[in-house]
């Protein structure tokens, strides 16, 4: 769970180095995200 977010998050650094303020904005929102779609496919799979 974690290692998928902070390797999305080190390719975002290695691409927009610089640009800190628009690319944090941009980590949070990935990081909800991605907690959101593994909490939705959690609650699928164990309710099946």
């Amino acid at each position: 769970m974690m290692t998928t977010q902070q390797f999305s998050n080190d390719r975002d650094h290695l691409e927009e180095y610089g640009e800190s303020k628009a690319l944090t904005v941009r980590e949070r929102t990935l990081g909800h995200l991605l907690v959101i779609a593994i909490i939705l496919i959690t609650i699928l799979l164990s309710s099946q």
